[in-house]
């Protein structure tokens, strides 16, 4: 019984030892845990297909396809262009993120869309990290501090259900909860929107842009901002999408 006991302490005392390692408690492990988990809704089933991988890893794979055209870009001349848009335009922007890619496939061979997939393990504990300093901030350790980091990584807004289930305002109405509802839930952005975006506040989606390369204000090179989009939409395909319903 002795040496029984002891075998089924066993993993309790490794979770233990690596949630103390990680400076974590046990719930927060487990947090971290069903993320990574999460993280993989769509990675984890294309992977068993026994098919190439496009590098699309999320609902809407129009938008990967093209931070993929951009990792290519930045491989062979560092800045990157909206090369989506009729308007004839440069490469102005610099963006971190794509520039490593680049440079990891352009030095090792490494295709493209594993350059990209490279960032989902940082993304995953950049997303966890965050959310636990932000709960840790204004709650002490115990209950609130463990519901408000669920409620930071997990909580859906339950009104898209509603609106599905009682089929309030048919389909368009449908999409536009379901995608309100997911850029508000921090999962989605581990489903191919790895390398943070933002959109500059004074109009990132203008050609006048401050973000722009050599620009009189905002960030050197526009870095971290993205390129403009074809429309007068600063979004992607998500919001497109969700537009023409």
């Amino acid at each position: 019984m002795t040496g029984s006991a002891t075998a089924a302490e066993r993993p309790r005392h490794a979770l233990g030892w690596t949630a103390r390692r990680l400076g974590l408690d046990r719930f927060e492990l487990g947090c971290l845990v069903i993320l990574a988990g999460v993280s993989l809704t769509f990675l984890g089933p294309l992977l068993t297909r026994g098919r190439s991988l496009s590098g699309a890893d999320g609902l809407y794979p129009a938008d990967q396809l093209q931070y993929l055209a951009w990792i290519r870009e930045a491989s062979h001349h560092w800045l990157i262009g909206n090369r989506f848009d009729l308007t004839p335009g440069g490469r102005p922007f610099l963006h971190p993120g794509y520039l490593l890619s680049g440079l990891l496939n352009r030095a090792t061979g490494l295709s493209i869309p594993a350059s990209y997939l490279l960032w989902k393990p940082f993304a995953v504990m950049v997303t966890f990290a965050g959310s636990l300093a932000y709960v840790r901030r204004f709650f002490p350790a115990g209950g609130r501090s463990r519901a408000a980091l669920a409620i930071v990584l997990f909580a859906v807004m339950p009104a898209c259900a509603v609106v599905a289930w009682t089929g309030w305002g048919g389909n368009p109405r449908a999409y536009t909860f379901d995608f309100i509802s997911g850029e508000m839930w921090t999962g989605q952005y581990l489903w191919g929107y790895l390398i943070a975006e933002r959109v500059a506040s004074s109009g990132a989606s203008s050609s006048s842009s401050p973000w722009r390369a050599g620009g009189a204000s905002g960030e050197p090179c526009g870095c971290g901002s993205r390129p403009p989009a074809p429309s007068s939409s600063p979004g992607s395909s998500r919001g497109r999408a969700r537009r023409s319903q």
